[in-house]
Formats: structure tokens, sequence, C-alpha cells
């Protein structure tokens, strides 16, 4: 009997160890989105934006003038090498490139991160979830405009890009998240 309470009290511990590291309060979140130069035969008309903001969403390296909370900007450690070797190939142009540390609450109550450019042809959401298991969601958006010629008229339109997917967090690796037109690389390390 004293050895199935030592065991049990064992086992409990562990999974109570255990659950600490998966749902630790605090973890570093880095972003990398860039665009693909190359030419690309695929047809996107979307020209307003689907873009849909979560009910609870928090800044990254926003001035907090408003009061509202915000997350501090950090330099990119863990995707540096991936910034470099981007910033270096004439067939991409790297959008964005933030770092943070998000706390994450147990009860699926966490704010989604918004991410933007400061010209606003790139803007967003990073959100982690959890529910269960933890998963991560990208949501950007990024704008550019496209000349149209039709009988000596030229007419400036903007055509929006949708990316959105959600996926099962690994935490320590890089996640790629791909569209045609744009990339985004996330990587999230818990502390």
């Amino acid at each position: 009997m004293k050895e199935i309470i030592i065991n049990r009290l064992a086992v409990g511990l562990l999974l109570l160890g255990f659950s600490q590291v998966l749902f630790a309060s605090s973890y570093r979140v880095e972003v990398l989105v860039f665009a693909h130069k190359q030419p690309n035969t695929e047809v996107f008309e979307q020209t307003t934006s689907a873009l849909k903001p979560p009910d609870s969403i928090v800044e990254v390296g926003a001035n907090n003038d408003s009061g509202e909370v915000a997350l501090d900007e950090e330099p990119l450690s863990g995707l540096s090498a991936a910034y470099q070797q981007l910033s270096q190939q004439a067939n991409y142009a790297v959008l964005l490139k933030k770092a943070w540390v998000q706390s994450i609450s147990t009860d699926q109550s966490t704010p989604a991160a918004h991410i933007q450019t400061a010209d606003h042809t790139l803007n967003g959401y990073v959100s982690l979830i959890t529910n269960g298991a933890m998963t991560m969601q990208v949501d950007v958006e990024y704008t550019v405009t496209r000349e149209n010629r039709y009988n000596q008229t030229i007419s400036i339109t903007p055509v929006i890009y949708h990316l959105t997917e959600k996926r099962p967090l690994k935490f320590n690796e890089s996640h790629y998240f791909d569209h045609p037109q744009i990339g985004v690389i996330m990587l999230v390390t818990p502390l």
C-alpha cells in the first residue's frame, strides 16, 4: 500500500512538472514576414480586406500613449540567420521582423499580437491559443498596388493577399506559413 501511494505521488509530481513546461507563463515569439518578388501566374482578385480582428488584441512595439497594453519589442535571435539569408536574396523582400515576450494564460483568453508595417502594407495578427494543446494562428494581409492599362487609361488598384493558417505549436522549431506572394516564419520558445 505504501509503494502504491509513493508511486502515485511520484507520477503526480512528474505530471505537474511536465505541465509546467507545456504551459510556461511566458514565451518568446519571433516573426519574420517577407514578400516573394518573382512573377506568379496565380490570379488574386481580392481588393477589400477580409481580415477580422480578434476579440482581444495587444500591440507589439507600439507607442503606448493611448494607455493600451503593449508588448515590448526585442531583437531577433532565433530567426536572425533566416533574416540574414532572406535579406541577401534578390527574390525576397523582408517586410517585417519582430520579436517579443508574451505571457500566455491557460484559459484561452490570451490576446492576439497585432503586427503591421509603418506604411500599413502588411497588417495582421499572430495568436497563441491554449485549448488542450497549444496552437498558433497567423492571419495577415499584404497590400500592393497594381497598375491597370485599358484604352490609354491607367488606373492603380490595390490588391490584397491574405494568408491565414492555424496549426499545432512545436516549441523551439521554425514554422513556415506559405502563400504565393508572402511567407511568414515564426519561432516560439518557452521562457
